[in-house]
């Protein structure tokens, strides 16, 4: 049976450093996937508003023009 020494102290401290290592960076892992998921739904929305907005911009054009109605914008 191997018994923990002085000697072993080091190795077994670089282990629990690794191991901590690997845990951080896959939690840091998860969290860019995480974030690049409420990307993507936020640039579709986005993409979704600015459609709605040029609609709107165009019925104003129209009912301007109509209107008889010319503002700088």
């Amino acid at each position: 049976m191997t018994k923990i020494t002085e000697g072993t102290l080091m190795p077994l401290s670089l282990v629990i450093l690794a191991l901590g290592g690997v845990f951080w960076l896959s939690s840091i892992n998860s969290d860019a996937k995480a974030t690049r998921a409420d990307v993507e739904i936020l640039r579709q929305k986005q993409d979704e508003y600015l459609g709605e907005i040029r609609r709107v911009d165009e019925r104003l054009s129209r009912i301007e023009g109509k209107l008889g109605i010319h503002l700088d914008h």
